[in-house]
């Protein structure tokens, strides 16, 4: 039930990927005159030059011999099929029993997109955050109107893209103290050391999201670019507001604060995965 292997991306240009069932059913569709499908949902990705690679091995399980591919853009592609294709064919061919399949294709809502948001998410390639159907969506399904008496009704949410505000700074501290979370925070990566950087306002930012701040050189891997540093969020903290503190891993190299610069020009921009240009 494995999935026919996937072209590498294009060096320039758009690269195109089609799931199995695309092609499953537009036969069906060739062979049966009662029978309509059309494409309605496409997915535009695009992709930061990198350096830096994701973690595949660590986020899906996998054959301990298998040997991944060294480029990112190849592993993304080989993960994708793996991950995406190969899932959703399991689940189309699955069985109840001899005569009987587990999954009804004539479903109109498909398993496919599904199964790509949750592995676009779990590869930090796309973050998200509840919506409020009433503000965020023109004439949203009334099933998102959870009621809040009855404790055996199973909520419902609506989710939307991560916003990704600019947030102003307005300290930087060489030290870590007070309450956090994570209550306990990791061990500093090799070569890097814990700031606090306060912000004008509460955040949405949780422990693992990547900034980008409007200075460059103090990231622990330096030369993010010209104008930037991309820097790790260990943990966060309520200084004055909810969330308007992040504890950030810097370069090891830095003494004090002056490399901030002028800490009041300072802006925050939040990612989603460490990359770096080449």
């Amino acid at each position: 039930m494995l999935t026919s292997l996937y072209k590498p991306m294009k060096k320039n240009g758009t690269s195109m990927y089609v799931f199995p069932s695309v092609a499953e059913d537009k036969n069906f569709e060739n062979t049966n005159d009662n029978y309509k499908m059309s494409i309605s949902h496409f997915v535009l990705v695009n992709f930061p030059k990198q350096n830096l690679a994701l973690n595949f091995e660590d986020t899906f399980d996998q054959n301990g011999g298998s040997i991944p591919p060294i480029k990112f853009k190849d592993a993304l592609v080989e993960s994708l099929r793996n991950y995406v294709a190969n899932h959703e064919t399991v689940i189309r061919n699955s069985k109840i029993n001899n005569n009987t399949y587990y999954y009804d294709t004539f479903e109109k809502s498909t398993t496919t997109e599904k199964i790509f948001w949750k592995w676009a998410k779990k590869l930090k390639l796309i973050e998200f955050e509840l919506a409020n159907p009433a503000q965020d969506y023109n004439g949203s399904d009334t099933k998102y109107n959870n009621p809040t008496t009855s404790p055996n009704h199973y909520k419902q949410y609506l989710w939307k893209e991560k916003t990704s505000p600019i947030y102003d700074v307005i300290n930087v501290v060489d030290t870590v103290s007070g309450t956090t979370i994570p209550a306990v925070l990791p061990v500093p990566t090799l070569g890097t050391q814990f700031y606090e950087i306060q912000f004008s306002t509460s955040t949405n930012y949780v422990p693992d999201d990547y900034i980008l701040l409007s200075i460059e050189g103090i990231d622990p891997i330096p030369n993010y670019s010209l104008t930037q540093s991309s820097l790790k969020i260990v943990g966060i903290k309520t200084t004055t507001l909810t969330n308007d503190t992040v504890i950030v891993e810097v370069d090891a190299a830095l003494v004090g604060t002056g490399s901030f610069g002028v800490i009041t020009d300072l802006e925050a921009y939040n990612k989603y995965f460490p990359s770096a240009v080449t």
